[in-house]
């Protein structure tokens, strides 16, 4: 009985020596045209970037992918139970045929970082070193949340092919990878997964408020196409690197709406879309400053198109959900909310007394210090209140690129203090606005032109700031009764 000990043994071993050879899982394959040009008569020279998603297999240490044009044939060939055949790596001259051939070191590299393309640093192809690899920019890979599988971004892929550009190019390529140190032994593979050069997305983002896109989706096919396209928030990969991640499609990017289309058809295949909304992301920050995705899955093609809608807008302006003064133990307490802060450098509080000008009189730091938040909730105390004085505070946002705003102003006034009112801007055009006491409770509003004739009039309003519109040039008189007390004040606007 011992001596076929060592012998289970070595079968025992016999896994480990020998891997697995399986098909390789891809999917989610996503073209995105960066440009294609008509070169001579019948070809199209072409750059675009070329998305998919591969599983896990212990790691993908090397990736292969070989592409030809849809007509020629391919090098693997995949059976139903899940093999593959040839088991060799593919040299020369299998690949005499194939348009594309790219090459990527999957793992980290003391020189290069983490994976990367053999051809962006001139290294040969493993299997034969006389193949050559096509030209590309870089890549990009994004590992999604449950670790099982990869999103691979191959970007500025360059290559010339023998159709012309007004045709659909429609394309296949073998897949496949190496658990080998060298890179040169297939241990999976894909066979033949198509791919299809069509159609093209172009747009942009409209600098309203609330922010809308365009999207306009061009075919090359001789007929009307028709599909679905879906529009993704362009997100960082890195939120402590906002910046770094951008202009590249991973799973960090969120789906914010989904539309179907038909292009008409014609010498002019298209489909055209303006003024598409994306509430609530479209009035609130960071989300209304960010780049856009357009992904579109065309019926009959088996991968995706993208597009991208780059944000040239500035950004929202800051808004004041809510501000307000008030007298605590003889002080001034202010409090104000805000909403879309973005890009806020600092709050500085402002002040004046009757007849003079707005001095600063403190500043606050906003909530999210140099990171943009949704909102933020503020409080300063002003000391230096005068006695028997009316008093005004507005706030003034300064972004960190110099931009200014200002919140309403706000009026207080002391016990003692006859009632005023602020209006400003005094003379005005399109909209005056009218400051005072919110102290007051209660009040019946007039609005007189210059002979004495009512233009408007308010009754039972709670007092606090209002601002006038739609008023033609001249001069009017505004009355302000305090239903409580009696009180009046009395301002004179002038409209130009």
């Amino acid at each position: 009985m011992k001596r076929f000990i060592p012998w289970l043994f070595l079968v025992a071993l016999l896994p480990l020596s020998n891997p697995i050879k399986a098909q390789c899982t891809i999917k989610n394959v996503i073209v995105q045209v960066n440009s294609s040009v008509p070169v001579g008569t019948g070809s199209c020279e072409l750059n675009f970037d070329f998305i998919f998603t591969i599983e896990n297999n212990g790691g993908n240490k090397w990736i292969y992918m070989h592409a030809w044009m849809l007509g020629d044939p391919a090098y693997f060939t995949c059976t139903a139970n899940g093999g593959f055949a040839p088991h060799k790596a593919p040299v020369s001259a299998d690949l005499a045929l194939s348009k594309i051939n790219i090459g990527i070191h999957n793992e980290p590299h003391p020189q290069h970082g983490g994976p990367y393309l053999l051809q962006q640093y001139s290294e040969p192809y493993p299997a034969d070193p006389t193949v050559v690899l096509t030209p590309a920019d870089s890549l990009v890979r994004r590992v999604y949340p449950t670790g099982d599988s990869a999103r691979f971004i191959i970007k500025g892929i360059k290559v010339t092919l023998p159709s012309a550009c007004s045709s659909v190019i429609t394309m296949k390529a073998d897949f496949w990878s190496s658990q080998a140190q060298n890179g040169d032994v297939v241990h999976c593979a894909n066979c033949e997964v198509q791919f299809t050069i069509d159609p093209r997305i172009a747009g942009f983002i409209n600098c309203t408020n609330p922010r809308t896109y365009n999207v306009a989706i061009s075919s090359v096919a001789p007929m009307a196409i028709s599909g679905t396209f879906r529009t993704y928030l362009d997100y960082p990969s890195d939120p402590l690197n906002p910046f770094g991640s951008l202009r590249t499609f991973g799973p960090e990017d969120i789906e914010i709406a989904a539309h179907l289309y038909v292009t008409t058809g014609g010498a002019v295949n298209q489909f055209v879309q303006t003024g598409i909304t994306y509430p609530p992301y479209s009035t609130q920050q960071p989300e209304a400053g960010m780049n856009l995705w357009v992904l579109v899955q065309t019926n009959g093609y088996t991968n995706q198109a993208l597009g991208y809608l780059a944000n040239s807008c500035s950004p929202l302006p800051l808004k004041f959900r809510d501000f307000n003064v008030a007298m605590n133990s003889g002080f001034a307490t202010l409090t104000w909310v805000t909403e879309m802060e973005n890009n806020v450098n600092r709050f500085e509080v402002e002040r004046k007394l009757d007849n003079s000008q707005f001095v600063k009189t403190g500043a606050v730091t906003p909530a999210g210090g140099e990171l943009d938040v949704r909102h933020g909730s503020y409080t300063f105390t002003d000391q230096l209140v005068t006695k028997d004085a009316t008093v005004y505070y507005r706030i003034k946002v300064v972004d960190n690129d110099g931009q200014i705003t200002y919140s309403d102003v706000k009026m207080i006034r002391q016990a003692n203090k006859l009632m005023n009112l602020l209006v400003y801007p005094n003379p005005g055009k399109d909209v005056i606005n009218v400051v005072m006491p919110e102290t007051n409770g209660v009040v019946n509003v007039v609005l007189d032109d210059f002979s004495g004739k009512t233009i408007k009039r308010w009754t039972g309003m709670k007092a606090g700031n209002m601002q006038l519109t739609n008023l033609l040039p001249g001069v009017y008189i505004l009355r302000v009764n305090v239903v409580a007390t009696g009180e009046q004040a009395v301002a004179k606007i002038v409209v130009q």
